[in-house]
């Protein structure tokens, strides 16, 4: 429960609890519209007009669909229909029913189990017979429900719970309380940029100073209390807190038919404005150095992967090694493991605790240059052209030399933390690729009659008896139409259980997946996973035994971690 006396600073005035209600009518409109001004409007309108600074910081938190401060219950997407059922007496899941066919109708038509639930409430209601009324629950009270379908072991338990809400909720109700469920800010379509943007509309904050804050903190609740009383500061950093970095948009390359390699999507760019640099094997890194606690104690060194995990915990000798670097840094690199491993610096964020953020790429740069002279510190290297051809030149020399690509950054450009931006661009390398096992298939809203949007794939741990298949990835299906049938008509053949949305595969379906790059993964069997994944082709002349091992993966991943000649990448003082 978050109240008036965990918010610091806070004057505790009596202030009108918010109702349930006023935030699910607000949700909903905002998950209807397709516009993004629309959306960012109707957020900052329920922001500015809530009283209790406690309800201003969970609206806030809903928002974003920041599950870091907020209960996050695991409920399963068939337990909506399980309590229709109880409450209506409609068997809505009961295969072979009047109820299940209109209730199929309906999803079909909404696109949604949840919202097809929603439209047989709507007409519940309307002719007199409805499952619930509103009983003006606070928003208060709903956190404290999350909290409990948390805690509550079992399905039986949270359908006790979900049943005695419902009753409590009109439909509205009901399906913003499904949504908080799920993936509310998907559905919802708040991105950090809107976010921001509603904040700073509903409090008349600058829109970049939001940002800022937003960036900093982590937290849209703590961003938002921040707005609402006028203590942004536009140049604070926290100390050891991850940056949300900034993302490249990824360039398409097509070859012309005299084998010249062009790149697409750069008709609106001013190449002239970029600085291009060649892209580092690694893992994306984000080096802090800040002061200790205490003035006899020692520097505070950190360097967090985009997962927030301290990388240098494995990594003493870096660690003391970096720790030299001045206190009140920031620095967004590239981690290149080895027998030596090295940090290569790309972007200064933060410098002598102030934040560089909202300042020009040039500037950043300047002062990451001016940093590395001081310190030693490896940074990329980077050059300008002159026109495309120029640019596609040194893209191609990269390539030929065995380079991972060049990554191309407007001088202009402002750190736009958590964003894939085209401010930013970057043209990948020579695709790696590798063969793998479907192992599950997500299906469409449509359910088991919809085609599969979503593959999870698998490759071999162990050798000989003891071998098994573990997940390595996943990929959406864009495939040719003939092929793309085919894939459908088999996996239908092979499914398994179900798991909510998802199919187990019998492992019969050998696909060659081309990726970007290998990332280690701690949250998996296989220790790693492939990153943006696509389908190159489906190998019907394969089985199950001819898709990649882990130890070949995890040689993989080691060539390319692996250092070939940085010089032309790296500048070292």
């Amino acid at each position: 429960m978050i109240d008036e006396a965990s918010i610091p600073g806070d004057t505790r005035a009596p202030a009108r609890r918010l109702a349930f209600g006023e935030v699910a009518v607000a949700f909903n409109a905002i998950a209807r519209s397709l516009d993004a001004s629309e959306k960012t409007v109707l957020a900052a309108e329920l922001l500015e007009g809530i009283a209790r600074e406690a309800d201003v910081v969970v609206a806030a938190r809903w928002l974003a669909g920041d599950r870091r401060f907020t209960p996050h219950p695991t409920v399963a997407s068939t337990l909506a229909a399980r309590v229709y059922a109880v409450l209506s007496g409609e068997a809505i899941d009961e295969v072979g029913s009047l109820d299940h066919e209109i209730f199929l109708a309906c999803r079909s038509m909404a696109g949604s189990s949840m919202e097809a639930i929603r439209m047989l409430l709507e007409a519940r209601a309307r002719v007199g017979t409805p499952v619930g009324a509103s009983e003006e629950l606070t928003l208060e009270q709903i956190v404290d429900a999350l909290a409990a379908l948390q805690r509550a072991q079992g399905t039986d338990a949270k359908l006790e719970l979900l049943v005695d809400l419902w009753r409590a909720m009109d439909p509205i109700e009901i399906a913003t309380l499904h949504l908080l469920l799920g993936r509310a800010a998907v559905v919802a379509g708040m991105s950090d940029e809107l976010v921001a943007a509603a904040i700073a509309r509903a409090f008349g904050r600058p829109v970049p100073l939001v940002r800022h804050a937003l960036a900093i903190d982590g937290d849209a609740g703590a961003t938002a209390l921040a707005a609402r009383r006028g203590t942004l500061d536009a140049t604070f950093a926290r100390p050891l807190q991850l940056i949300a970095p900034m993302h490249a948009t990824a360039l398409e390359r097509r070859v012309d038919d005299d084998g010249a390699i062009r790149l697409e999507g750069i008709d609106d760019v001013d190449v002239r404005e970029l600085l291009v640099e060649e892209r580092l094997p690694g893992a994306r890194a984000q080096l802090h150095v800040w002061p200790a606690d205490d003035d006899d104690g020692p520097t505070r060194v950190a360097m967090f992967s985009l997962t927030g995990r301290d990388l240098l915990e494995t990594l003493p000798s870096l660690a003391s090694r970096l720790a030299a670097m001045p206190s009140g840094t920031v620095i967004d690199g590239q981690l290149i493991v080895g027998d030596d491993p090295l940090f290569v610096g790309f972007d200064l964020l933060v410098e002598d605790g102030r934040s560089l953020l909202e300042a020009e790429l040039d500037v950043r740069r300047a002062r990451l240059e001016s940093l590395a002279e001081a310190t030693d510190l490896p940074i990329t290297r980077v050059v300008s052209v002159g026109d495309r051809d120029e640019l596609e030149r040194l893209y191609v020399e990269t390539i030929a030399r065995g380079g991972l690509g060049i990554v191309a950054k407007h001088r202009t450009s402002r750190y736009e933390f958590g964003r894939r931006s085209r401010a930013w661009l970057k043209a990948p390398g020579e695709p790696e690729t590798v063969l793998a096992v479907i192992r599950y298939a997500s299906v469409s809203p449509e359910g088991s009659a919809g085609a599969s949007e979503e593959l999870t794939f698998g490759v071999w741990l162990g050798e000989g008896d003891d071998a098994r298949l573990v997940n390595i990835g996943r990929s959406g299906i864009a495939l040719e139409p003939d092929e793309l049938e085919a894939l459908d008509l088999r996996l239908r053949r092979l499914r398994g259980k179900r798991f909510g949305t998802n199919y187990e595969i019998e492992p019969r379906i050998v696909c060659e997946l081309e990726y970007d790059a290998i990332r280690v993964s701690p949250r998996t069997d296989a220790g790693y996973t492939i990153r943006v994944a696509r389908i190159r082709c489906v190998r019907w002349d394969l089985g199950a035994a001819a898709a990649a091992t882990v130890a070949a993966i995890e040689e993989r991943h080691r060539r390319l971690q692996r250092s070939r000649s940085l010089e032309s990448a790296i500048v070292r003082r």
